[in-house]
């Protein structure tokens, strides 16, 4: 009874949290649904017009659907400006969108994927 009544006060805690998504590729998308499972409240940020940008329309129309239907709540087209911390309530994160538009959460997980930085490294000169 004990561990029973641990998971329950973890599941709690859980189901309370807001929980900040910056990115709209595949995983961005693939752990949004799996932290609004959890019970967490999600809100996906994506700046392209629509999710997962580099496959077919209807596919990406059909994804945030099915993300909507679960509870995830889905914001494309808006780049994130600012993340701080809020001032009127503290451990709450404050997201401020392109549009003005502040989302407030108690997490944010940043799945914007990542570009390598090789410039001036000289791989031209050895053929690269």
């Amino acid at each position: 009874e004990f561990f029973s009544c641990i998971e329950k006060n973890q599941q709690q805690q859980v189901r309370e949290k807001r929980v900040i998504v910056v990115g709209g590729g595949p995983i961005g998308c693939e752990l949004s649904q799996a932290i609004s499972r959890l019970g967490c409240q999600v809100t996906l940020v994506s700046r392209s017009p629509r999710l997962l940008p580099r496959v077919e329309p209807e596919a990406s129309m059909e994804l945030q659907r099915a993300l909507e239907k679960e509870g995830v709540s889905v914001i494309c087209n808006q780049g994130v400006v600012s993340v701080t911390s809020s001032t009127s309530d503290v451990g709450t994160i404050q997201v401020s969108l392109d549009s003005q538009e502040p989302i407030l959460g108690d997490h944010i997980l940043v799945a914007t994927g990542r570009v390598p930085n090789v410039q001036n490294m000289g791989l031209d000169d050895i053929g690269v």
